[in-house]
């Protein structure tokens, strides 16, 4: 049993760490025209998943993981805030704040990982927004006085608010 229940959330992690580890790179030409199509098909499916229309229905494990996600990119915010009037330079940023932080977002998105359990279509939309946390958080844990990332943090969580009914954030755009 606690195979099965494993390989699942082994195999979404190490998926989604090769597509944050694949952000930002070239993407090679196509060579064949077969790989055009074949390649051309994803695109399509990519094309729909994104333009789903949602929003879409969170479980218990989802609304709990973006809460502490959300709770940390508040905590950030107010910290860059708060470095950006407190010092011209980024030197007054507590960086054993902000790696607490970005280690919470992280435990956060491993349970969401670990325990969310969303039709396709909305786990499929739940995912990018995921990668982009993890990329933002991954930058600020290597560079903790560059509170640059906060930014993208606040977008992705806006980008949830609009995707997604999360009626315990209190955030939810009701569309």
């Amino acid at each position: 049993m606690f195979l099965r229940s494993f390989f699942p959330l082994r195999f979404s992690l190490g998926a989604l760490a090769l597509v944050v580890a694949g952000m930002g790179r070239p993407v090679p030409a196509q060579t064949h025209a077969s790989e055009s199509v074949d390649h051309s098909h994803h695109h399509a499916k990519a094309a729909v998943t994104d333009a789903a229309t949602g929003p879409f229905a969170t479980d218990a494990p989802l609304r709990a993981g973006m809460g502490r996600v959300r709770k940390s990119v508040e905590s950030l915010t107010a910290l860059t805030a708060s470095s950006s009037v407190s010092a011209a330079d980024e030197s007054g940023v507590d960086d054993t704040r902000v790696l607490g932080m970005t280690a919470e977002i992280r435990s956060a998105i491993q349970s969401i990982f670990a325990e969310c359990r969303l039709p396709p279509d909305a786990d499929a939309a739940l995912h990018p927004l995921l990668a982009d946390l993890l990329q933002a958080s991954a930058a600020l844990t290597e560079a903790p006085s560059s509170l640059t990332p906060v930014a993208q943090m606040q977008r992705v969580m806006t980008r949830y608010d609009a995707k997604f009914r999360d009626e315990d954030s209190g955030h939810f755009d009701g569309h």
